[in-house]
């Protein structure tokens, strides 16, 4: 499999991309027995061509805004809005415009012999993303400081914060405008910041959403049917682990928001883990390319007392701007947290760790 996905790299809603997520299917059936269902979706994960379609409308808007205020006012208005409620994942407006593409979600439901007080769906992605000059640049970044990522006691605002704030500031020079008339040069020369910022965007997005696939990864998806065979074998008592490995995933988390819409999991006894290959062993504290939402607090406990459990791996907390599936799931109020590691054994362990804290936190409840 991994020699088809070097000469076709699995793409979000591409062909490479299903028969990958039907090879895996068939992969965790024969590993432990488990029922596996494939559940087809229809999704938009062009997500950088979508994200340059609100830049360009934003460009467009400062332009128009010159001679036509109002005209500019509701393109900046509209390029905004849609920004914002693609962001939370609640409403595509300008993504429409976007190919839709068919993908996949892989589940296997844990063999579990009575009712479960805690059901995990672990979760990974099997697409990869492309590799576009921002992309490499924070690549390399991320891979230069090593483990001192882990250490930081705060990030720097993710790139999608430049975008909105520059959307605003056209959107309030057009308010000016409108409520103004005549405004001068000053307003024009305040116009010009954002408006650059918007066309460099632009260029960047439209970089990534054309750029040659990045390589195939498989650490995580290998970690996730690992676990699923090492829990097969010997399950926790009170926690039920399904596995998911959720399509698109690099578009954003759309499939897996797809299968949380579809299944409607109970807040009170559902828990999301998502696994990610990362420079280093940790765990995520919060995610999100706009505001920063925190993971579940209890996982956040649970993952450092499983971390120092595995005091080998190093494992430290982290800072994120990702959207994927434990973001989606937080966005839905479900606990969730994203775990990562350079590879495979690494992760294993800080994976079973984490499973083995939540089962014995549940038998302490349950005295």
């Amino acid at each position: 499999m991994e020699d088809e996905a070097t000469r076709f790299p699995p793409l979000a809603g591409s062909d490479a991309e299903r028969r990958t997520a039907l090879a895996l299917a068939e992969r965790l059936r024969a590993g432990g027995g488990r029922e596996v269902m494939v559940e087809t979706e229809w999704v938009r994960p062009r997500g950088q061509l979508a994200y340059a379609l609100h830049a360009a409308l934003g460009v467009a808007a400062s332009v128009v805004a010159v001679a036509a205020p109002a005209v500019g006012l509701g393109l900046a208005a509209l390029a905004l809005l849609s920004l914002l409620l693609d962001l939370s994942g609640r409403l595509f407006l300008l993504r429409r415009l976007t190919p839709e593409r068919a993908t996949q979600n892989v589940i296997a439901p844990a063999r579990f012999g009575g009712d479960p007080r805690l059901r995990v769906l672990l979760v990974a992605g099997c697409d990869v993303e492309r590799s576009g000059i921002a992309a490499r640049v924070g690549g390399r970044a991320r891979r230069g400081r090593g483990a001192r990522l882990s250490r930081a006691r705060g990030a720097a605002p993710g790139a999608m914060v430049w975008v909105v704030v520059s959307l605003v500031l056209v959107l309030g020079c057009s308010v000016v405008r409108v409520a103004s008339g005549d405004v001068g040069t000053v307003i024009g020369g305040v116009q010009l910041v954002p408006t650059l910022v918007l066309l460099v965007a632009l260029a960047l997005f439209l970089d990534a959403a054309t750029a040659k696939p990045a390589a195939f990864d498989m650490v995580a998806v290998d970690t996730l049917i690992a676990a699923a065979t090492t829990l097969d074998a010997a399950p926790a008592r009170h926690v039920a682990v399904d596995v998911v490995i959720a399509g698109a995933e690099s578009g954003r988390g759309v499939g897996f928001l797809k299968l949380l819409r579809r299944h409607r999991f109970p807040r009170v006894r559902t828990a999301v883990i998502e696994l990610r290959r990362a420079p280093a062993a940790g765990w995520q504290t919060s995610d999100g390319p706009l505001f920063p939402l925190r993971y579940h607090p209890q996982l956040l406990t649970l993952a450092a007392k499983a971390a120092a459990e595995e005091r080998e791996l190093g494992a430290t907390p982290t800072l994120g701007h990702a959207s994927g599936a434990a973001f989606r799931a937080r966005q839905r109020r479900l606990p969730a947290i994203r775990l990562g590691a350079p590879d495979e054994p690494a992760l294993l362990s800080l994976v079973l760790a984490l499973v083995e804290a939540l089962d014995a936190d549940l038998a302490r409840d349950a005295r």
